[in-house]
């Protein structure tokens, strides 16, 4: 979907969102997102788009592979 397709649904500023995703990547060195661990949330009775769900699955992050010494 292209942004002015996630506007005609009702979610408002899509680049701003996954910005800010990208964002907190970089800073907590998150080498895992893909499309699986991200995601959209709708209303149940109507499906208009409400906004983008909370960040999760960051558990590779933050040195999680560094050995400790």
């Amino acid at each position: 979907m292209t942004s002015s397709s996630f506007k005609d649904i009702g979610c408002m500023d899509v680049e701003g969102c996954l910005d800010r995703m990208i964002a907190l990547d970089f800073i907590i060195v998150d080498e895992d997102r893909h499309f699986g661990n991200f995601g959209i949330l709708r209303d149940l009775v109507t499906l208009k788009v409400k906004g983008f769900v909370p960040i999760f699955d960051c558990g590779a992050s933050l040195g999680f592979k560094t050995s400790t010494v």
